[in-house]
């Protein structure tokens, strides 16, 4: 069984947090994010991501979370790790195509909110070489 695991992203400070866990409490409107510095209490938790562990590693060992983004061992392709219908995939930047993510080794080279760029390179390089053909 894999661990279950979260990072949060914070869009305030705009830093990824490691998480200790995400607790719920009923009487609470939002339930309260465990961050690993301490609980943050009193704050509107829309201002955070939550990414789930996909209870994989990439080729260098390194934990790969929903929302980083992959370089693909086969094709060189860059990737967004999703979670969708109850399983974590791969997909395509260029077309709007899902992958299993343990189909092939993977590396991960950043994640959505620090690394955006490589999302535009990629497309860019992907949309060049389709007008070339």
């Amino acid at each position: 069984m894999r661990p279950i695991k979260f990072r949060a992203w914070d869009n305030e400070i705009k830093e990824m947090l490691e998480m200790v866990t995400v607790a719920c409490h009923r009487k609470d409107p939002w339930p309260p994010l465990y961050i690993a510095d301490g609980i943050i209490n009193g704050i509107d938790h829309q201002d955070y991501v939550l990414m789930q562990y996909t209870g994989l590693k990439d080729k260098n060992g390194k934990e790969i979370y929903e929302g980083d983004i992959v370089r693909h061992a086969t094709d060189e392709g860059v990737y967004k790790v999703i979670f969708e219908d109850g399983g974590f995939y791969v997909k395509n930047l260029f077309e709007y195509d899902f992958q299993t993510i343990n189909e092939y080794p993977l590396e991960v080279i950043g994640n959505i909110f620090e690394d955006k760029h490589l999302l535009k390179e990629e497309s860019k390089w992907k949309t060049s070489v389709s007008n070339a053909k």
